[in-house]
């Protein structure tokens, strides 16, 4: 069953998070996800969540977000996300 890590965050050191941004795809890519949402500009329809950023990455399962999400591939890009950016992330899995 497909599942989603949805991931609402805010970059609070651009210049240093280019290199998360350069390098995280081919790794997300690995391990059979990609991309289906990047957008800057959300609609709040109901409620007062604004995400600065939304990202949703779609997965073949929530076994292969939690395998990225753990790797050693990502281990050093999540340092550097950590460091420049203040978010929060959720794995879901799909109908």
């Amino acid at each position: 069953m497909s599942a989603y890590l949805v991931i609402d965050i805010d970059i609070t050191n651009p210049d240093n998070f280019k290199e998360y941004e350069d390098r995280i795809f081919s790794i997300v890519n690995h391990f059979g996800g990609y991309p289906i949402v990047q957008d800057d500009n959300t609609t709040v329809m109901e409620g007062d969540w604004k995400p600065k950023r939304l990202v949703i990455l779609k997965f073949p399962s929530k076994q292969n977000i939690e395998a990225f999400f753990n790797s050693e591939m990502y281990e050093p890009l999540k340092k550097i996300r950590r460091a420049n950016t203040v978010g929060k992330a959720i794995a879901a899995e799909g109908l």
